[in-house]
């Protein structure tokens, strides 16, 4: 399993640079690999506009994709991707 925290500043409505991914169980895990997990959410976050009316399901649907892709890619397993977005 792949866990993936991401939070936004309420007040300004920005990404916090303050994210979080770990992963247990999973596969041909390794540092570099990781990395590129956490490239795949950035950029799926980076895709979805933050805004006060930002979509969380939407957002954590997108990282979802993204990263069980990137892993797919790379590794040749789908992990269990549990994206989630908090508003701070």
């Amino acid at each position: 399993m792949l866990f993936c925290l991401c939070i936004i500043d309420r007040k300004t409505a920005n990404w916090s640079a303050a994210r979080r991914y770990t992963a247990k169980g999973v596969a041909g895990l390794d540092e570099s690999r990781l990395q590129q997990a956490r490239g795949a959410a950035l950029e799926a976050i980076n895709g979805s506009r933050p805004s006060s009316g930002t979509h969380f399901p939407s957002v954590e649907e997108a990282v979802r994709r993204a990263v069980r892709s990137a892993w797919k890619k790379n590794v040749e397993k789908r992990p269990v991707v549990l994206p989630v977005v908090l508003e701070l």
